[in-house]
């Protein structure tokens, strides 16, 4: 009953992250089709994404899956030519070898395994993007308290901001002026851009 419930919780994470990805397929989600529920189905002006959601680790599913996919695969290419038609099978954990090499015969039909991180990065490559910002920091990433520069990255440019006066000259505030204004309780409220 405990897989079953996490198998359950697994597929509308998945759904959800079909949204994010797919945003003009904000409705799509699971849907019986061709006699057989289907656990994500998110149409767009082009494409036709099939997802199927798995905890499993077993060969067996994934053969499943893979031809469950491609059937609809199929009669969705038949009933949609003008859409590309993809299909997803995505696995809580990283693949194993058993999966990848049954889902290798599937690549012509444009079905493709992925583990659920590889399938949430394609939103944003958050590893990636978090070391390339360890690696060059800049603005916010920079260590304001103590000025690190041990990256050897260059010097910290400060940000300011500029006051809307309704006037043609602007006045320019600097972050530590901010600070000190509200420090000294000035009641003045101004737009900043």
């Amino acid at each position: 009953m405990l897989a079953r419930q996490d198998a359950i919780e697994y597929e509308q994470q998945v759904r959800e992250i079909g949204r994010i990805l797919w945003p003009q397929a904000e409705y799509g989600g699971a849907k019986n089709l061709l006699g057989r529920e289907r656990d994500g189905v998110f149409e767009t002006d082009d494409v036709i994404h099939v997802v199927e959601a798995t905890i499993s680790r077993q060969r067996i599913k994934a053969l499943e899956d893979a031809e469950k996919s491609r059937t609809l695969i199929r009669a969705l290419r038949k009933s949609h030519p003008d859409k590309a038609i993809r299909g997803w099978i995505v696995t809580r954990d990283e693949p194993t070898p058993d999966q990848r090499e049954v889902l290798e015969k599937f690549k012509v039909d444009g079905i493709r395994i992925c583990s659920f991180s590889q399938f949430t990065s394609r939103i944003i490559d958050a590893p990636t993007y978090l070391q390339m910002r360890m690696d060059y920091p800049f603005g916010s990433a920079r260590n304001l308290v103590d000025q690190d520069d041990s990256k050897n990255v260059g010097h910290y440019v400060e940000v300011n901001f500029l006051e809307d006066t309704g006037q043609a000259t602007e006045k320019v505030w600097s972050f530590e002026s901010i600070i000190q204004k509200i420090q000294e309780g000035t009641k003045k409220y101004s737009v900043f851009r």
